[in-house]
């Protein structure tokens, strides 16, 4: 039964075998005349009819119209009718206020629950503003969106009036809000449900029975993205398996009758203690009625006092439950509570409990870790993940921008990444409408609990290789959840290939892990802190990098693609001697032309080396009388310092010092060794090693680095 259904439709729809449509029973109900009229502002309106004694409503789209309302009426009508609000969330006792009589009249300013769930009799005038707040799905996110009214609505609204007595009905304007279009292009019947609500709850009922939407005749076409929308929720929450069937979560999921992913937070919980299970339920009671608390901005700082929660708006909420369990409603109304929407969460946490086998248990507040345990849960069942952008700001699934309200436990924080719900509202403006997107039971979650709790969630790029904190080669990857990229990234056991290969030999030849302690790789650096120390005294080049190439080319070779760890890579490695390298006639020349001290003037002053230079700390004794050569230093440029000079400076032969910048004769020794060859590059030297017994030839290709980076953009991500 309806008032406002369009009957011929569903006749046809309902026809039998014979394709007879079904019979329509139309039941008019006695009324008086109503008289129509075109009326300005509703709020003026309201005035003139209120001043006049007569009991008038209007309907407006919402609560905080119902607000601007009341202020504006009861500011020209200080002492006359009485003004009284009227909407959903308000208690019985309350909402019953609307069917008294008052002896200047009564003002009712209404939702729509005033034209669709309750009849004043005693009505003289009804005013409508033409405009309704509706719920809808739109790129398949739940909000509540403003509309122009239906014709049938509108004609129910008008029925509110003459039901005892002559009746007026006026079209008003609402002030703030876009002119209306005409009537006669406004839909005829209002959107059907079906293709306003989401479908996740619907299909997971089907599954359960084997069908799907497509096995069903349905009188209005079902939005195909809104089907496939809530089929991608569904399987990320485990509930459906890839080719549609139901999984067995799902099924346990199905026989309770609350949202599914509130059902799915109850599934992840029958895990935890009894404790958790409880207080996860009373949680998913109250996110059944978005909350139990006032969202008037008067009243947000009072019942946020009731919960020091910060990472999660869901607990929270929690929190507010569990403290108003013991208010009276005096204090509950002191505290910003709404007493109805309690009441009703606490039947709906009644009732889960009794279906859980965990009434009669006391329902106490989360300590640290039922929270953590209680945020893993709502991770299970969690819609969607999303970026923080800065400030406020958070990025969806879908690419747009959306923000935690004022209300949100973690408003004033930044967090990089939450889970929650999406949820848009619309704002009506003189130019029309704004939209309004929110994160409902905002979470905070971090990438190690992403992988913890939902692994069939996550997904991977591999980026590069490194050696973590203990020393065990990794992959870094980048973390994607529901794939999306959570600018995070894990250390994960790398898989055997070629280049993770080179990874582990460039890592031990390489040493940059000071960490790392392996026996063959510390002979191997300690053959390589020798070279250097040769490097560093001798006139001629001796390049290290050729032969750390030489050295990871000659691994490369005869080490398998099948190592798994740098343990593995120097069981491997051979015995890298320095005459390998630098031949030892080579080596004894040069350490003898470069000794550790000279004599000068009878003292002993100790000379240090850098590509063949050598550099040696005057002491003051001696500043007075700098020979003009050392002997036992050859041929090769020698640096001086003195206490009283900052700097090196070159040592002449005709003793007078000069400023020389070492850089310039390093510039110029890389110069001469960009055109001679290394000493060991010009001698093929055999390995000792018997398995590898190979010549080393002079690599002419770019000596090869340590760091390691995948292309990702082949998976068309990045």
């Amino acid at each position: 039964m309806s008032a406002t259904v369009d009957v011929e439709r569903y006749s046809e729809f309902l026809k039998d075998t014979t394709d007879k449509p079904a019979p329509i029973i139309d039941i008019p109900g006695k009324t008086f005349e109503i008289a129509e009229v075109q009326g300005g502002d509703v709020y003026d309106e309201a005035v003139r009819y209120g001043s006049m004694g007569l009991n008038v409503a209007i309907i407006v789209p919402g609560i905080e119209d119902i607000k601007k309302a009341i202020s504006k009426i009861s500011s020209q009508l200080p002492a006359g009718p009485t003004i009284l609000p009227l909407y959903r969330d308000q208690t019985i006792a309350e909402q019953q206020r609307v069917m008294q009589s008052y002896p200047n009249g009564k003002i009712i300013v209404a939702t729509n629950v005033l034209r669709s769930s309750l009849t004043v009799p005693d009505l003289d005038v009804m005013i409508g503003c033409g405009w309704e707040r509706t719920s809808d799905t739109a790129r398949d996110v739940h909000g509540t969106y403003v509309r122009p009214t239906s014709r049938s609505s509108e004609d129910q609204e008008r029925g509110r009036v003459g039901r005892t007595k002559f009746g007026i009905y006026v079209h008003g304007l609402l002030d703030g809000y876009p002119p209306l279009p005409p009537r006669e292009e406004r839909d005829l019947y209002d959107k059907p449900e079906i293709t306003r609500m989401r479908l996740d709850g619907t299909i997971l009922k089907l599954a359960r029975v084997a069908l799907s939407l497509d096995d069903l005749d349905f009188m209005d076409p079902i939005n195909q993205e809104a089907v496939d929308g809530a089929i991608n929720r569904l399987r990320r929450i485990g509930a459906l398996a890839l080719d549609g069937s139901i999984t067995d979560v799902g099924n346990d999921m199905a026989f309770i009758p609350i949202d599914p992913h509130h059902a799915r937070m109850l599934i992840a919980s029958r895990s935890q203690s009894y404790r958790v299970r409880q207080q996860m339920l009373a949680a998913i009671a109250v996110q059944q009625e978005n909350g139990i608390a006032s969202t008037d901005p008067t009243q947000v700082k009072r019942w946020k006092k009731l919960s020091t929660e910060s990472q999660s708006d869901i607990l929270m909420h929690l929190d507010t439950f569990i403290a108003a369990l013991d208010m009276t409603e005096e204090e509950l109304y002191q505290n910003g509570i709404v007493p109805k929407k309690l009441y009703r969460a606490f039947e709906t946490f009644f009732a889960l409990s009794e279906r859980e086998g965990l009434d009669g248990i006391e329902l106490e507040s989360p300590d640290e870790t039922q929270r953590a345990a209680l945020i893993e849960c709502i991770l299970a069942g969690s819609d969607e993940l999303y970026m923080h952008k800065g400030k406020n700001q958070f990025r969806d699934p879908r690419g747009r921008r959306r923000k935690i309200s004022k209300r949100s436990a973690m408003s004033r924080s930044h967090k990089r990444i939450v889970v929650g719900a999406p949820f848009d509202l619309q704002k009506m403006t003189e130019r029309g409408g704004r939209m309004r997107r929110f994160i409902l039971g905002a979470t905070v979650v971090n990438p190690e609990l992403l992988v913890q709790v939902a692994p069939d969630r996550c997904d991977y790029d591999d980026i590069d290789y490194t050696v973590d904190k203990d020393g065990k080669a990794k992959v870094r990857k980048a973390l994607y959840f529901d794939g999306l990229d959570t600018r995070s990234q894990v250390l994960a056991d790398a898989e055997p290939s070629a280049q993770y290969k080179e990874f582990l030999i460039n890592t031990l030849v390489q040493s940059s892990y000071k960490q790392l302690q392996y026996n063959n790789t510390a002979k191997l650096q300690r053959t390589f802190i020798r070279l250097r120390e040769l490097q560093r005294r001798s006139l001629q080049p001796i390049d290290i990098d050729i032969a750390m190439q030489l050295v990871t080319e000659n691994l490369m070779e005869y080490i398998p693609d099948t190592v798994r760890s740098l343990a593995e890579v120097d069981a491997y490695m051979p015995e890298y001697t320095v005459d390998m390298f630098v031949p030892p006639q080579l080596e004894a020349e040069i350490l003898k032309s470069s000794p550790n001290q000279v004599t000068i003037k009878g003292f002993k002053l100790p000379v240090r080396y850098s590509r063949g230079d050598a550099y040696i700390d005057i002491p003051a004794k001696l500043s007075r009388s700098i020979p003009e050569s050392i002997p036992e230093l050859g041929e090769r440029t020698v640096y001086i310092r003195t206490p009283k000079s900052k700097d090196y400076h070159l040592l002449k032969s005709d003793n007078v010092v000069s400023i020389a910048p070492p850089v310039r004769q390093r510039q110029k020794q890389q110069d001469t060794s960009q055109t001679e060859t290394p000493h060991f590059a010009k001698i093929p030297m055999q390995r000792g090693h018997d398995p590898h017994k190979s010549t080393y030839v002079a690599p002419t290709s770019k000596p090869l680095n340590n760091t390691f980076t995948f292309n990702r953009a082949s998976n068309g991500r990045r």
